[in-house]
């Protein structure tokens, strides 16, 4: 299950949050307001007690457990990660800003098509596998295909940018809008 699929099952309650510890309260309030503490993803079953008052499946705090997770005083970001995999439309985005307060901030990431400057060698990338990134880093690309979607789904709750570097991405030198090294040479360099 993917963050990205956040409806609720019929007639269930989403999770509930714990009430705030009086000392993550003191804590948020000591923080500076540019300052947001969060993770990578709100659906972590073992925050339970901390963030989720009563036990839920991943799957389900994935659907349904963004609300409480934002409601924890602490938390005023987190992570959407699946869009490093799939880039994203401004509807898949939208019902994360509802659910979430004013001055909570979303971190995503980057979609691997932008970032990676050599497609690996695997099966899940057809005709592309083993191939330089024509797009890697263009800037025209990333910002239609994810900057723009972005900004118009969560609007004021866009946070960072997380260029990842995926797992054997590299291409070593970048030159003219091509990689000039092999990935195996540029693991070792």
């Amino acid at each position: 299950m993917e963050q990205g699929e956040l409806w609720s099952e019929a007639g269930a309650r989403a999770p509930e949050g714990v009430e705030p510890r009086a000392e993550d309260l003191r804590t948020a309030r000591a923080l500076p307001d540019s300052v947001r503490l969060g993770t990578s993803t709100w659906s972590f079953p073992g925050w339970r007690g901390i963030v989720y008052a009563r036990r839920a499946s991943r799957a389900r705090l994935a659907r349904e457990g963004l609300r409480a997770y934002a409601g924890h005083p602490l938390l005023r970001l987190a992570g959407i990660d699946w869009t490093y995999y799939r880039a994203p439309q401004a509807g898949d985005l939208e019902p994360y800003a509802r659910q979430v307060p004013e001055g909570f901030r979303f971190l995503v990431k980057a979609p691997e098509e932008c970032t990676l400057g050599r497609f690996p060698d695997r099966p899940r990338y057809g005709e592309l596998a083993g191939r330089n990134n024509l797009r890697f880093l263009d800037p025209e690309f990333a910002a239609r295909r994810f900057v723009e979607p972005v900004l118009a789904g969560l609007g004021e709750r866009a946070g960072p940018v997380a260029l990842p570097r995926g797992s054997g991405s590299s291409c070593g030198r970048f030159r003219g809008g091509h990689c000039t090294r092999s990935r195996s040479a540029s693991a070792h360099g």
